[in-house]
């Protein structure tokens, strides 16, 4: 069996190097917030009229887990369950105000660390290379 001990712990430093356990750090208006909740926050302000439904699908997380953390969501004043004007039956989500500057500290973040990551590789050969590695893994892991 090979070791991939290495692979591990460079993979392990990486992850660590961007404190993203602790989202506050970057900016307050993420503070207390898990990945998840930001995942639907981001859906949900990309494409109005969402149900809880396809930010379910899209996240590939059970309805229990969703339904949890839109309730943590809506108490926090982040997002609001409303009922979808198409079928009457299944809910959609909407981002209040408060919710749009947590996106918004969302895409600020993601622009700080695409630009940390461009500052460890200025070379435009090894941010392609980057990329598509990244890509590459995403897409693999994606598959199954």
């Amino acid at each position: 069996m090979k070791d991939n001990m290495p692979m591990a712990e460079a993979l392990h430093r990486f992850v660590a190097a961007f404190s993203l356990q602790n989202l506050a750090k970057w900016d307050a208006r993420l503070d207390g917030l898990a990945a998840l909740d930001v995942g639907i926050i981001h859906h949900s302000s990309r494409t109005p009229g969402i149900t809880v439904g396809e930010v379910r699908r899209i996240l590939d997380i059970p309805n229990s887990t969703l339904s949890s953390a839109v309730n943590r969501l809506e108490r926090r004043g982040l997002v609001r369950r409303v009922i979808n004007a198409e079928d009457r039956r299944s809910y959609g989500l909407v981002v209040t105000e408060k919710g749009l500057a947590v996106e918004e500290a969302h895409r600020a973040l993601d622009q700080r660390l695409a630009e940390l990551c461009c500052q460890a590789l200025p070379d435009e050969k090894q941010r392609a290379l980057f990329m598509r590695t990244l890509e590459r893994v995403a897409r693999e892991l994606k598959q199954g």
